[in-house]
């Protein structure tokens, strides 16, 4: 408990419309944004660095990858 202490947090369906404009006013009102998607997912959402950095200058923008964004493996995505 005391870890997350204060903590906030939010569940946004990006291929949603409202809840990407949601997605985009938290980042014109964020310091920080932090992904884990892959390469190239985010600018397609229209949440790429170029096009958040033109209303919230500021912002620090970066992503976390296990696994890298590229290698001798092939992405593959998961199938049920």
């Amino acid at each position: 408990m005391t870890v997350n202490r204060n903590k906030k947090s939010v569940v946004l369906d990006l291929k949603a419309n409202r809840d990407l404009e949601v997605a985009q006013e938290l980042a014109f009102l964020s310091d920080v944004l932090i992904h884990n998607m892959r390469p190239g997912v985010m600018d397609r959402l229209g949440l790429g660095y170029e096009t958040l950095q033109i209303t919230n200058p500021k912002l620090i923008y970066t992503s976390i990858s296990g696994f890298g964004e590229s290698g001798s493996y092939p992405v593959t995505q998961a199938r049920s």
